[in-house]
């Protein structure tokens, strides 16, 4: 695929998962050649109406890093940087 096909398929899962009801994610600086960048998730699922100390987004996380495993052709990581779980405003991902 190339990179504007990827974009589409990145567009295309943003607004699948919302009609969901996962979150209303965005992808921010994806670089599809290194399989880096950031990843909000507003109104996360597993967040909604949970405050504690640790991070509630693994689902998200897991379910990402897979997603992009296979888009990317390539072995990623996805570190939870923010929570809304933890009182953040958002959930927030770093992809590596």
């Amino acid at each position: 695929m190339n990179i504007e096909d990827n974009k589409t398929v990145l567009d295309y899962l943003s607004h699948l998962k919302e009609s969901m009801n996962w979150g209303k994610i965005s992808f921010q600086d994806i670089d599809f050649e290194n399989g880096t960048g950031k990843i909000r998730v507003i109104d996360a699922f597993e967040c909604l109406e949970q405050t504690r100390a640790q991070h509630f987004c693994h689902f998200l996380r897991g379910f990402l890093a897979g997603f992009l495993l296979e888009l990317f052709s390539k072995d990623v990581s996805v570190t939870v940087v923010k929570c809304a779980g933890k009182g953040d405003s958002c959930c927030e991902f770093e992809v590596e």
